[in-house]
């Protein structure tokens, strides 16, 4: 495991180093679009129909695929339109509105259910993609998937061999083992939304009922009229909060969906369906009774993405990528440094005991990258030690 850490060494410092910076991600966003997220007007807020004429005079061609709006008075209404020239279906315009004088202070792409700014999803881009498409999100999963499986590995070689003293080993010990919890969360949450794994992981939740309740809607036709203020005065009445998400169904007639959106320091996310005729409420899925597997996966991916607890959670994730950065860092810094005095820079490892053989069986189904990198390594391993031998031989 220690010469396979030294070969994905390099996708875990560029995944770290990425997601450094993407972590703070969500307060420079609030700096560089502070414009567009801010309404400035005087006036009272005009009704949210009005708003959503005002953002559709800016893509009539387009479908409206959502209405949001925060109870913060100094915030922007948010107008999202279906654009299929988008990357994918995750992306939406965004148009910002003014509620007080209708003024369109923005019009931009946001992405996902975390409403990304352009800038936060190219980040986000970087981190899980490398910026390559669909083949970058290899890397990713492959750094996800070793870093929870070093940790371990980590864990059990300092149990288990005698700890040396040198400064150096001595710090990538005990850092090490400080951020052998944040390193797990990373796997987890990283490994929930990769590629491979993800679909793996997503199956499971399904088959074991760990997944959140589920209501559907369509995007509006352009130029559709409907009665967006009451169906939004109408959530609100049920108890919904801060900011929420009205988007419509197929047909003017048909149900809207309402729910909270994710933002910082929210930690439930309830959510209604409202008649728009009767403008009365006709489903309530509250987060109260999501599988406590569903909520806690729901948290901790927020917390991975650094706006659970706001400015709060950027710094810890700063803090944990900083520290695995420096174990990757002095990890090499021993490895160069026995290389050079000649010793053994792999620790003695003892055999893998037959439910170690187990765990790494179900953990490479689960995460087949992972699995077949390791065989890769052994396949090197074996094949290195065979022509070590033979050389031996021959001069033997």
């Amino acid at each position: 495991m220690s010469k396979a850490g030294l070969l994905v060494g390099p996708f875990i410092a560029v995944a770290t180093f990425t997601g450094l910076v993407y972590a703070f991600a969500p307060t420079i966003e609030e700096v560089v679009y502070h414009d567009a997220y801010t309404a400035t007007s005087n006036h009272p807020a005009r009704p949210l129909d009005e708003q959503v004429q005002a953002a559709w005079k800016m893509h009539p061609e387009l479908p409206l695929s959502g209405v949001q709006r925060s109870d913060d008075p100094t915030k922007t209404t948010r107008v999202l339109f279906q654009d299929p020239s988008l990357p994918s279906s995750s992306y939406r315009q965004a148009v910002f509105v003014d509620p007080g004088d209708l003024d369109i202070k923005g019009d931009m792409t946001q992405y996902g259910s975390s409403n990304a700014s352009p800038l936060r999803a190219w980040l986000s881009e970087g981190h899980r993609r490398l910026w390559l498409d669909d083949a970058g999100r290899w890397y990713s999963e492959l750094a996800a998937s070793w870093l929870g499986a070093i940790a371990v590995a980590g864990l059990l070689l300092t149990l288990r061999s005698r700890p040396s003293k040198r400064r150096g080993a001595v710090w990538h010990r005990r850092l090490g083992l400080w951020l052998i919890p944040g390193m797990l969360f990373l796997t987890f949450t990283g490994l929930t939304w990769s590629g491979i794994a993800g679909e793996n992981i997503g199956e499971l939740r399904k088959q074991l009922q760990w997944t959140a309740p589920t209501t559907a809607a369509s995007p509006v036709p352009a130029g559709v009229v409907m009665d967006v203020q009451g169906v939004m005065d109408a959530a609100r009445a049920d108890g919904p909060t801060g900011l929420i998400e009205a988007k419509p169904g197929a047909q003017p007639t048909d149900s809207w969906v309402v729910q909270e959106a994710r933002a910082p320091y929210r930690l439930d996310l309830d959510k209604v369906t409202i008649n728009p005729v009767t403008e009365r409420v006709e489903e309530r899925v509250p987060f109260s009774d999501w599988p406590l597997p569903a909520k806690i996966t729901e948290w901790l991916i927020n917390l991975h993405m650094g706006f659970l607890f706001g400015i709060w959670s950027e710094l810890a994730l700063g803090l944990l990528a900083a520290g695995i950065l420096m174990v990757v860092t002095l990890g090499y810094y021993l490895w160069f440094k026995a290389i050079r005095a000649g010793r053994s820079w792999v620790p003695a490892r003892g055999a893998l005991s037959w439910w170690g053989v187990l765990i790494l069986l179900a953990y490479s189904m689960l995460a087949p990258l992972f699995g077949g990198s390791l065989l890769l390594f052994f396949a090197v391993e074996l094949l290195l030690s065979w022509r070590g031998r033979l050389s031996r031989q021959r001069k033997a």
